[in-house]
């Protein structure tokens, strides 16, 4: 009796500790999409502004 309510406490604590570890590694995967998309974003606005300018550049070199 005492030996199966010690396995379903080991269990459990078990069960808590894969749980945990789950919800910490979800919990990392999406801070790291999230500084991923971040760092896209900036990437791409910054290309985009790069290439906006170098446009305007040679269209006042056509001009002059």
């Amino acid at each position: 009796m005492v030996g199966q309510v010690k396995s379903k406490v080991k269990k459990s604590n078990e069960e808590s500790c894969t749980s945990y570890v789950t919800l910490v590694a979800t919990r990392i995967r999406a801070v790291i999409r999230s500084f991923f998309l971040l760092f896209f974003l900036i990437a791409e606005k910054l290309c985009y502004d790069g290439m906006r300018g170098y446009d305007k550049g040679s269209h006042h070199k056509m001009f002059s």
